[in-house]
């Protein structure tokens, strides 16, 4: 089985702000314990949760998860059939965020993702994330041919 991570559910600012959350949680469990215990937990959220993607190879089967908490995994499974496709798609994602003094920081995201696609070319779920186009050509390639599938 492959596990592929894919992004942070909240963002790259997610993990900064998490923890931010998390240390204000702590200071506030000396005054208030429970209300403590749940900012530490949507710190711990914001912060640690991620989206992957698990392939099992041997059973033929793509699993898109949502990592809760860094921890607790949600998705279900997909049988690859002979009829689907793989194939490559550009993603070029921005994430912005303002300050107090509203200046906006942008952040840009510039990768390839591996995609699979059911008989209709209609996307079923993102496989894979890689930085160069070769890679992620030569992986894709590597996928249809363990799952028996077309490329698109």
């Amino acid at each position: 089985m492959i596990n592929n991570k894919l992004y942070k559910i909240f963002g790259p600012f997610s993990s900064g702000i998490g923890i931010v959350v998390i240390i204000i949680g702590i200071m506030t469990l000396f005054e208030n314990v429970l209300i403590g215990i749940i900012i530490i937990l949507i710190g711990i959220f914001v912060g640690f949760s991620y989206t992957s993607t698990v392939v099992d190879i041997n059973k033929k089967r793509i699993r898109f998860l949502n990592n809760l908490f860094g921890l607790i995994p949600v998705g279900k499974w997909v049988d690859i059939k002979s009829d689907m496709k793989i194939g490559l798609k550009r993603n070029n994602k921005r994430w912005r965020i303002y300050s107090r003094s509203n200046r906006k920081f942008d952040l840009y995201e510039k990768d390839y993702l591996l995609i699979l696609y059911d008989y209709n070319d209609k996307v079923i779920m993102p496989v894979k994330k890689n930085d160069n186009l070769e890679c992620a050509k030569s992986e894709g390639v590597g996928i249809a041919e363990q799952f028996g599938i077309n490329i698109k």
